[in-house]
């Protein structure tokens, strides 16, 4: 049976605090274009966004490179590392979304050197000073609970919980939502999450995939607004 550590537990809460300092509470991913057309306007259409964007977009994606990264950072197999960072870069359309994942990655990178130094961060930081690697969130975080010995499992569902507490708070000021009405939301999707997780963490390295059309649009679109809050 795997155990988190007693340093382990904290680490993964501090990295997935919205304090850390990534720069993520400044993108939308989208939902700013959906709030803007109607589309997303309460608690329910909020969280049925949620859901599709944790299911369809960033589980099969980001959640599923967390796993794959922390487990070819741990065999030392920086070809991989480097083969799936390029693939999430590539899979990301919407050009707002890549920046976005690779500005909070290589933040997030710079702020985990410091905080949690550890031999996988370190090469994987070496890989990007040489232009080898791209810097992508999901990889940066899969070096970091590589370091740690953090499960897979709780890894995944970690990351893909920051993701999903970071965006209700976006809708909590774009919406807007009430403060309890949100968290309550969050609490009901906790099962939605979980599944996510275990489906992302099950995925091998030719499986990840998006099929979130309408949000990718979205996402797109998002450039083009009249008055935006959010870099993407």
């Amino acid at each position: 049976m795997h155990t988190l550590t007693d340093d382990a537990l904290p680490s993964l809460f501090q990295l997935t605090s919205a304090a850390f300092p990534t720069g993520a509470f400044s993108h939308s991913y989208g939902l700013e274009t959906s709030v803007q057309a109607g589309r997303v306007h309460d608690v329910a259409t909020f969280g049925e966004w949620l859901e599709v964007h944790l299911c369809y977009s960033a589980g099969p994606t980001d959640g599923a490179a967390v796993a794959l990264v922390q487990r070819a950072a741990t065999a030392v197999d920086w070809d991989a590392v480097v083969r799936i960072d390029g693939l999430l870069t590539a899979l990301k359309l919407a050009p707002e979304i890549q920046a976005a994942s690779l500005a909070t990655g290589q933040a997030a990178l710079r702020a985990a050197r410091e905080v949690f130094p550890g031999p996988a961060l370190d090469r994987y930081a070496a890989l990007l000073a040489d232009r080898r690697a791209r810097g992508n969130a999901a990889v940066v975080f899969g070096c970091v609970v590589a370091d740690l010995k953090v499960p897979a499992s709780v890894s995944v569902l970690a990351f893909l919980w920051g993701i999903a507490s970071g965006l209700t708070a976006v809708a909590t000021r774009l919406v807007p939502l009430g403060g309890i009405g949100a968290q309550r939301l969050l609490r009901e999707l906790g099962p939605r999450i979980r599944d996510a997780a275990v489906r992302a963490q099950a995925r091998r390295e030719h499986e990840l995939n998006t099929s979130a059309i309408a949000q990718d649009i979205a996402a797109l679109r998002h450039a083009r607004l009249y008055s935006r809050l959010y870099i993407s």
